[in-house]
């Protein structure tokens, strides 16, 4: 389940990806997203998929390996 149902979008994108796709996010993926969902430039869309990444892998939420972030599983 997202945790983010309406704000902050951009947590609300990320989370939607994560969870659905099995391999994870890039940031580069990431950040196309962002322009394309939310409408964004790719600075901003790119600034933000890093602040995902360092956000999930601070709170513990987040696995990033290989270029990738996915979620962490709890166990």
């Amino acid at each position: 389940i997202n945790p983010f149902d309406e704000r902050p979008q951009f947590l609300r994108v990320a989370c939607h990806l994560l969870i659905n796709l099995d391999g994870g996010v890039s940031k580069p993926v990431l950040a196309r997203a962002f322009e394309k969902k939310l409408n964004w430039t790719p600075a901003t869309a790119s600034a933000h998929a890093t602040q995902v990444f360092q956000a999930l892998n601070a709170l513990g939420a987040g696995h990033e390996a290989n270029g990738f972030i996915t979620i962490r599983k709890q166990g």
